[in-house]
């Protein structure tokens, strides 16, 4: 017989609660590892008009810069501020 509306949900917080505490065990064992830090020269990019996140400046072990291109850019930097990519690859042959 086919789980009723009431006993699919409790069914679903079953789930919700297993997984819950299989995450709070990994959590709990130090099974999680933070990824290795970026050792090579790197500029990164930030349109002023995107809003995906990008990494902090602790993840990065080798020589690195931010920059932040303002006007209304989004995150397809190479179509949208050519002029600024292309320095880019430049200053960072310089590092």
């Amino acid at each position: 017989m086919p789980a009723g509306p009431g006993q699919l949900s409790g069914i679903l917080l079953a789930s919700h609660l297993t997984l819950q505490s299989a995450i709070e065990v990994n959590l709990s064992q130090e099974c999680v590892r933070l990824p290795p830090a970026i050792a090579v020269p790197a500029i990164t990019f930030e349109g002023d008009a995107n809003g995906a996140p990008h990494p902090e400046p602790s993840a990065y072990a080798g020589k690195y810069q931010h920059r932040l291109i303002e006007g209304g850019t989004g995150h397809n930097l190479p179509q949208e501020a050519p002029q600024a990519f292309a320095q880019a690859i430049v200053d960072v042959d310089g590092f």
